[in-house]
């Protein structure tokens, strides 16, 4: 593994945001992430890579409910005309997990992002291919140097940046709060991929007014808050992790619980009264990886309206993962807990190679074709493509 160079070492412009030269400089650490994250297409060969990969549920809103033992569907976060011209075409999704400031911050000639840039997993243009009407966007915090992987304040400010600078480029809606969720065009959800830049829940308020509505407890690492299900003994929530995760649904901070251990995510759902989401994961029983999750997880996550964002990264899918290989963690999480808990998030810009057939996301209409041939109705593939994912948002923001 190499180990470079300590953030500021290097100093390089991060991003085109557009190809009308809106553009923006950071700096970032070199160095490697085990796993999965991307580093192709004019990447440099020792930027950061991710170790390892990369209450009671509330009447309200519409979205999906399960009322007489039938699955319902409703607008969801979308306008309804632009749910009912989305629903028309037989396209409509919602992406809980994508590394977009991932990309700029650390690709040494990223192509724009309203460019449709061959090999490039996700941009502005797949993206209106998708029929995607609004994406998770994640800031991931962590710099690896000498001494190994650290938090850092600067790079989690600099991943807010690239969103800004993506929404006024391109008029890309930033959602603050449920009002926002009907906004048309495409909108993005900023989201915090590990608590450990916060040292406390006022600095989670300061986050807050910057924009921030999704916040992931932990990543790989354990930190003061909770225990990760790749780094360490996981000893659950601590007590300022319990009050972490109740300011956050106070604020209307969707609350992620992808990466942290099992035990630290059973703690969260045993507090929380709004519904929570793992981003980006799939069903440990299908595939055996760390980072998928257990089926006590998934129950109780069913228990609070939450759902599981099923994720593209290839090796928690199987060993040779296609669409039908990805289809068959949903129909098992179908069959158990019920279609209400899925959702998607693939994890796009950061991992280094999707599923077959998955390679970017305007194919995303091919998991909605495998989940068809899984005995999928129509309304249940609405329900994991968007409608869900769309009703937690409803619910859990401001």
């Amino acid at each position: 593994m190499r180990r470079d160079a300590a953030l500021g070492s290097q100093s390089f412009n991060f991003a085109t945001i557009s190809s009308a030269n809106f553009t923006a400089t950071a700096e970032v650490a070199r160095g490697d992430r085990r796993g999965e994250k991307v580093n192709k297409g004019g990447r440099r060969a020792g930027y950061v890579q991710r170790a390892g990969e990369k209450a009671e549920r509330r009447g309200g809103p519409p979205g999906v409910r399960c009322r007489g033992g039938r699955l319902q569907t409703g607008g969801g976060g979308l306008g309804r005309a632009a749910h009912h011209r989305r629903r028309a075409r037989g396209v409509m999704f919602i992406d809980l997990h994508e590394d977009i400031a991932h990309y700029f911050l650390t690709s040494l000639s990223p192509q724009p992002f309203d460019v449709d840039a061959e090999g490039r997993q996700s941009d502005l243009p797949k993206l209106r291919r998708a029929g995607a009407d609004l994406v998770v966007a994640a800031v991931f915090p962590f710099v690896n140097s000498y001494s190994g992987w650290s938090p850092n304040l600067q790079l989690a400010l600099e991943g807010f940046k690239v969103y800004y600078s993506l929404s006024d480029a391109h008029g890309v809606k930033i959602v603050e709060g449920r009002g926002d969720l009907a906004a048309p065009g495409l909108k993005l959800l900023v989201s915090l991929e590990g608590a450990d830049v916060l040292s406390s829940v006022d600095d989670l308020r300061l986050f807050f007014r910057l924009g921030l509505r999704a916040l992931g407890l932990t990543w790989n690492l354990g930190n003061k808050w909770g225990g990760s299900c790749c780094g360490g003994r996981d000893r659950g929530l601590s007590e300022e992790g319990y009050g972490l995760v109740e300011a956050a649904q106070r604020m209307g901070v969707l609350v992620d619980l992808a990466h942290a251990g099992e035990r630290t995510a059973l703690d969260a759902l045993d507090v929380a009264r709004r519904p929570v989401v793992v981003s980006h994961a799939n069903a440990a029983a299908v595939h055996n990886h760390r980072r998928n999750v257990g089926d006590e997880v998934l129950k109780r996550l069913r228990d609070v309206g939450g759902v599981i964002g099923l994720t593209f990264i290839p090796s928690t899918i199987s060993a040779d993962p296609t669409p039908r290989d990805l289809a068959k963690h949903a129909r098992y999480i179908r069959d158990k807990f019920g279609a209400e808990v899925l959702a998607v998030g693939t994890d796009y810009l950061g991992i280094s190679t999707a599923p077959r057939g998955l390679e970017s996301v305007d194919k995303i209409s091919r998991l909605a074709e495998a989940l068809r041939e899984a005995g999928f109705s129509r309304e249940e593939v609405e329900a994991v493509m968007w409608a869900n994912a769309a009703r937690v948002l409803r619910e859990a923001l401001p």
